[in-house]
């Protein structure tokens, strides 16, 4: 059962710099992260070092380096620390992390719209926490004759931060599970991992690029029709050109209307989509459980900019959770809820934690349709 943990950001001035490097994953890491998982999970189990049970499980070196230099503790400060070098042991773990965690998200591109933007290729890559210069106004060329003064127009720039955002998510998993090993259980946990990532990571997502400014245009019917008229809606208000980048997000219940959509004559309304994805006019759907009920999204990646900087996961069988997708209390403000403790059910918690950051490049880069119920088999569709 995969459990949202919540959202968190803060700022940190930084050296300019041109643009992220992106790392190229290596095949012995496909699997890095469920093995992290898994070896935290049977420490916490047994009480443990995770390194030393990673080493046992055949996990790669890049996993057993990445848990020995301590980097699952302390990742949030070595990514922001100027005194790291390369001969440092926690820098050598923070790059396995960053590796893990690439490849990793690359198995998110067709179940998460922040990862399918930015494995993509359609999100500009962004250094995070660097502050970052643009220009808003285009330098003009201008023909000067011989002897004479060349006008110049002012370029107008400006520079603000991509803030670092720290999202969590909790699976939790019986203790027999995870001494069971074998393929079935890693598979498990794989699934697991990649729902609890993937919907904590485009909460945050959602929330950072979207706002009260945000177009948000109710949908215009039931029919194939309507829905047709709604997709053109979301085509304008996004305002696409010819480096546009678009991916559409579905919230879970529109995309089962849209998989069954159809007009009268049989034709189905959006060929190329089904229960689970697909592309709507060529364009990449994806289906989020982020996006609120009713709700259909198109997002222009080129005007989106951002990076993932790490996956990392803990693991305790100590604790108490509240079973709850949205928790009705935190640290300011206490309320009673039923929580269960892991310890008296025979069971473990890991804790996924990802650092990422997006910013909006332009208020036209995200529109939404909301309140959509398509239904109907009205029109001819020919």
């Amino acid at each position: 059962m995969a459990l949202r943990a919540g959202v968190a950001s803060k700022k940190v001035l930084g050296a300019i710099r041109v643009k992220a490097a992106i790392s190229i994953p290596r095949v012995a890491d496909a699997a890095g992260l469920t093995l992290w998982a898994k070896a935290a999970a049977l420490a916490a189990v047994g009480h443990e070092d995770t390194a030393d049970v990673a080493a046992r499980i055949g996990a790669p070196d890049s996993v057993q380096r990445a848990i020995r230099s301590g980097v699952a503790a302390r990742v949030d400060h070595a990514i922001k620390s100027s005194a790291m070098h390369t001969g440092d042991p926690t820098a050598a773990g923070l790059t396995d992390v960053r590796t893990i965690s690439t490849t990793f998200a690359a198995s998110l591109r067709n179940a998460s719209i922040f990862f399918s933007l930015l494995e993509s290729g359609a999100m500009i890559r962004l250094p995070l926490e660097t502050r970052l210069s643009a220009t808003t106004a285009r330098a003009t060329a201008f023909l000067a004759g011989e002897g004479a003064a060349v006008p110049v127009r002012k370029l107008e720039v400006e520079g603000d931060l991509i803030d670092l955002q720290k999202a969590a998510g909790i699976i939790v998993l019986t203790k027999e599970l995870v001494r069971s090993g074998g393929s079935a259980a890693e598979a498990f946990i794989t699934r697991e991992l990649r729902r609890a990532v993937s919907a904590t990571t485009d909460e945050g997502f959602l929330s950072t690029v979207t706002d009260s400014g945000t177009p948000s245009i109710p949908s215009s019917g039931t029919d194939a029709a309507a829905a047709t008229e709604d997709i053109r809606a979301l085509v304008t208000a996004v305002g696409l050109t010819v480096d546009s980048r678009p991916v559409f997000g579905l919230a879970p219940d529109v995309a089962r209307q849209a998989a069954l959509l159809s007009w009268t004559s049989g034709i189905k309304t959006f060929p190329d989509f089904d229960l689970t994805g697909g592309t709507i006019l060529g364009v990449p759907a994806i289906v989020s459980d982020a996006l609120a009920s009713g709700t259909i999204a198109l997002f222009d990646g080129q005007r989106l900019g951002g990076d993932l900087e790490a996956i990392t996961v803990t693991a305790s069988g100590d604790t108490t959770v509240a079973m709850a997708a949205e928790p009705t209390m935190d640290a300011t403000t206490p309320a009673a809820t039923d929580v269960i403790s892991l310890f008296q059910t025979n069971s473990v918690g890991a804790l996924v934690t990802i650092w990422f950051g997006v910013r909006r490049l332009d208020d036209t880069a995200v529109a939404m349709v909301t309140d959509v119920s398509w239904g109907e088999t009205v029109g001819s569709g020919s």
